[in-house]
Formats: structure tokens, sequence, C-alpha cells
């Protein structure tokens, strides 16, 4: 399975002074409520007294609502970073990921790639779940087109976080935590990679480029590939996908990709759209949203990279 993208921790949250990253990321429910913990932490190291944080009516715990607190050199993290997560009532996985997206990248701006997550609030989602949405809102919370910038190593250093530390309590399944953190990573690196493929310009993800982009998954994963040319396509009879071809000096592709790896297991069929550019339509279109035309090959790119996701994690269907 694909690395992680970021070192990942796991740490009891009782012995906090050994945990040594520059950020704690804590959730906080509307109310607002957080864990025990973060009120000793915060009384004993920062400023300004919990009680008071909440009085004055910045932290209410409104669903992505942030405040940062930063504490002295002695404490045991240089900020903490409270995220709100709306009604308790209403906490769901999406809200996690979407959560630790905001963290990640707040976080970034202010050049800090390394944090720490108190756990104890996400007790309604298992302990693989808890890993998944980490690692899905840090990977995906934190894409940036790179190819055609040239980033200074200051930009650069803001790329994906370097580590996650998981503050967790000993009965947590840290095995189920681990796996999850891999499952999300994956599925996080596929979405990205579909993103790149749909972001770069249609002169340069042609019919021909997006067919050399699964050959590379085919290759990668030992997958079954298919590509049809034009003249493939003339003899099965595909006029609509030939006509649409036809209104571009660049010669049409299909491609069939294939993961077959466990005789028996149910079949899924996946069909994406790949016209690279859609210049067309009932009538031609205007100037405004016209550079966004380039998307309409994102559905392609997503059914390759969901094969390629598909294979790595090795799933017990065949697509």
């Amino acid at each position: 399975m694909r690395e992680i993208t970021f070192q990942m921790e796991i740490h009891d949250p009782a012995n906090l002074e050994k945990v040594r990253v520059p950020a704690l990321m804590v959730g906080v429910f509307e109310g607002p409520r957080f864990p025990k913990e973060i009120g000793t932490l915060v009384d004993q190291y920062a400023p300004v007294k919990l009680d008071q944080l909440m009085e004055s009516g910045e932290m209410q715990g409104k669903f992505k609502e942030f405040v940062m607190l930063h504490l002295p050199p002695e404490a045991p993290f240089q900020r903490i970073l409270f995220m709100g997560m709306g009604k308790e009532e209403d906490f769901t996985f999406d809200i996690l990921e979407s959560i630790v997206a905001k963290a990640t990248r707040t976080l970034r701006r202010g050049n800090c790639s390394e944090m720490a997550i108190m756990t104890q609030m996400f007790d309604r989602l298992s302990a693989e779940d808890l890993g998944r949405a980490v690692a899905l809102g840090a990977t995906l919370g934190l894409y940036r087109i790179r190819r055609y910038r040239k980033e200074s190593s200051e930009e650069a250093f803001r790329g994906y976080f370097k580590k996650i530390v998981f503050l967790v309590s000993p009965e947590t399944d840290r095995e189920a935590l681990a796996r999850g953190c891999r499952i999300g990573n994956v599925l996080a690196q596929a979405t990205n990679r579909a993103r790149d493929i749909a972001n770069e310009p249609a002169c340069y993800m042609t019919p021909r480029l997006l067919a050399k982009r699964a050959e590379e998954v085919a290759k990668e994963c030992d997958l079954f590939l298919e590509v049809f040319a034009e003249e493939d396509m003339k003899e099965l009879g595909m006029g609509g996908i030939l006509a649409v071809s036809a209104g571009s000096e660049e010669p049409a592709r299909l491609i069939v990709l294939r993961y077959e790896k466990h005789p028996g297991a149910p079949r899924i069929g996946l069909v994406g759209k790949g016209v690279t550019f859609d210049s067309g339509g009932i009538s031609l279109k205007p100037s405004i949203g016209m550079h966004q035309m380039k998307y309409d090959m994102a559905g392609a790119a997503a059914v390759i990279e969901t094969v390629q996701a598909a294979a790595e994690l090795d799933l017990p269907v065949n697509i």
C-alpha cells in the first residue's frame, strides 16, 4: 500500500509533555464543549483563562470557526488551534475530515507542518474511521497545483504535513487507527492525482496523453488495458465519439481499464466522460467559463484513479 504522506505517531494524552510538535488541534462542539485536559493546559500556560475565552464569545464551537492561542516556550505546544465542529448531534465523519482540512491549511499558512490532534471528542467514530478522516482531510486540504509553479523554499515547505500525532486513550485500537490512515491516504492521493489530470490545460491533456496516464496505471498496478484508436472505433460503429472528435485535430481514444484480481467477486462498471475540451454544445459557448471546459474529462480522470486506488487497496471486487 502507498506510503502515508505524513509521519504518524500515537501517544497517550496523559503524557502531553512527551509530545513535541508545534501545534495542537482541539475539536470544540457548540456550547462550547471540549476535553477537560485542555482546560488544565490552557489555564496553566496561556495568558488567558479558558473561561474568559468562552465568556468573550470568541469561541463558540460553530462549524469551521477557529481560535488560535499562542503559548510560551515552556508549554508542550507553541499554539493550540480550537476548531469548531458545530452541534454535537450533527457530528459526522465528513465534519471531522472538513475541520482537519481547515486546520492544516490554517497552520500551514503559519509555516507549521506538524500537529497533534486531541481525539476524545471524536469517540463517535471507530478508530479506523478516525484515521481515515484525518488522512483524507490533511492530504486533500493541502492540495495545490504545483507543476507550473516555481516555488520558493518557503512555498515548498508549505506542502503536505510532515507529522500528525494522534492523542488517543489506551483503549483505542491503534492498529485500526493506523490502517484507517493508510486507507485514507490511498483515497486522498488518488483524488489529488485526478485533480492534477483535470487541472491540466487542454493542450497538455489530450486524449492520447490521457490514455498514456491509463497506461502508467495499468503498468504500475498490473491491470488489463485496451486503448481503441479512431480506426478501431470506426470498425465498431462508435459514431458518437467520432463525431465529437471530428471537431479537433487531436485523434480520439477510448480507454478500457480492468481491475480483475478476485474471481467470483461482485463486478462494478464505471464510465467516465473523457472529452478533454468541450468547446461546443447545443450552441457555441460564450467566453465566460470557457476556461472550465477542460474539466469535461474529470469523469475519466476520476475513473482511472479510482481503479488504481481499488488495486492499491486490493478491494474484493472486479471493475
